[in-house]
């Protein structure tokens, strides 16, 4: 139920701009953004990359997600007032040619929000060193090291120099993480406790592991 509250605040700030927007959600999941934006008004369509997640977008929400990329996608000469990529751009092997479809995709001034890890930020710097103290090849960066992977790490300064690249300008940013850290007990109650310190300085200073980005297309 949280995931579906955090994508219905995303769809409600895309109908106070636009309140018949239709919407592009990159990377659907399980489809909870398109619950969302119905709820709200809105026109949506998802893009799902897994057989399994389609299959759960439409047993669980009863909603239809497309098996297909944004490149194959934009090849139907869809246009949208918006576009979602929650989650999304750290684990797309080419994110230049993503933004490069969508820009595609994109009616004038449509609006593009991103959410994806801030690299680096204080609480992976943090462990790497650890790591470096117990001579562990280990490195938190870019986590996770299992499916599916995070192959690029972005931060304010990269996503701002790919998305003038294709016209959108950034309106708005967040960098923020929740600063409790869940422990499952035992040692791992003590490892808790500091990175949950770690996150709350993190978060003063502009440093946390999250980052959450709005932007609009530029007009001609």
């Amino acid at each position: 139920m949280a995931k579906l509250a955090r994508d219905e605040a995303i769809a409600l700030k895309i109908a106070a701009i636009y309140p018949h927007a239709k919407v592009l959600d990159v990377g659907s999941g399980r489809g909870e953004f398109l619950v969302a934006a119905t709820k709200v008004g809105l026109t949506s369509v998802g893009l799902e990359l897994s057989d399994a997640m389609v299959e759960d977008a439409r047993a669980t929400y009863g909603v239809t997600v497309l098996n297909e990329t944004a490149e194959e996608h934009a090849t139907k000469s869809q246009s949208y007032d918006a576009f979602v990529l929650n989650a999304v751009i750290e684990h797309v092997m080419d994110p230049d040619a993503l933004i490069k479809h969508i820009r595609k995709m994109a009616r004038p001034g449509a609006l593009l929000y991103i959410d994806c890890p801030n690299e680096p930020n204080l609480l992976t710097q943090a462990g790497d060193i650890i790591s470096r103290i117990r001579r562990s090849p280990k490195v938190l960066n870019l986590a996770p090291t299992f499916p599916p992977y995070h192959v690029w790490g972005f931060n304010l300064g990269a996503l701002k120099v790919l998305l003038d690249k294709y016209e959108f300008q950034i309106d708005s940013h967040r960098i923020y993480a929740s600063p409790k850290v869940p422990s499952n007990g035992g040692l791992d109650t003590f490892k808790s406790l500091i990175a949950t310190q770690v996150n709350r300085i993190a978060n003063l200073t502009g440093r946390a592991h999250n980052l959450y980005l709005w932007s609009h297309l530029k007009s001609p």
